[in-house]
């Protein structure tokens, strides 16, 4: 009997060690652009760097006292696979310079406009409620799913970055948008 058990508290051990392995290896998993971001995390550590030995005292501008806003753009890889992002600086921030910049990284087309904009809280949470022309859900509704899905997200990730909100709903003329391959009536969050 006690063999019984010993032999049944063995096999135990090796099948909860087994399945708790394969879990490591999901987790292990990283896709290319991590090793992307680290990469370019190390660079923009060496050029701070170098910029802190150039000018050691001088402190950076601020954007009150210079109207210099940092932002940051979010646009899909070349294979759709992953979002990079650009930092660049504008002369004021707002709904239509994040269009505009959006426009340059080819993740927007020109005939898209802002028709509405407003920050708020909802639960508790910073969000913005970003209501656009026909034009982006026309834009949209032309793409795969893939695409769709980091489009949208690269807007939404631009637009929560820049303004440092937690949330962001987008609606087309008032009405919820809408496409051939999702209703994007709830509030979304940074896309990943």
């Amino acid at each position: 009997m006690k063999r019984a058990k010993l032999f049944l508290l063995i096999v135990a051990s090796f099948v909860m060690s087994f399945s708790a392995c394969g879990k490591k290896e999901d987790e292990v998993k990283v896709p290319d652009s991590a090793d992307k971001l680290v990469i370019e995390d190390a660079s923009k550590e060496d050029n701070k760097n170098e910029n802190e030995n150039v000018a050691e005292n001088v402190e950076e501008p601020q954007p009150e006292n210079n109207n210099n806003f940092p932002m940051v753009i979010f646009h899909p890889d070349e294979q759709y696979m992953s979002f990079e992002s650009e930092s660049v600086v504008v002369d004021e921030l707002t709904p239509d310079a994040i269009l505009n910049k959006m426009i340059e990284y080819k993740v927007m087309i020109s005939d898209v406009k802002v028709v509405g904009f407003e920050e708020v809280t909802d639960n508790g949470q910073k969000a913005i409620d970003l209501t656009l022309n026909q034009a982006y859900a026309d834009y949209l509704g032309k793409m795969g799913s893939t695409e769709e899905y980091y489009c949208l997200g690269a807007l939404c990730n631009s637009f929560i970055d820049s303004f440092k909100v937690d949330k962001i709903k987008i609606s087309i003329d008032g009405e919820v948008l809408q496409t051939g391959h999702n209703v994007y009536s709830n509030y979304m969050f940074k896309f990943e």
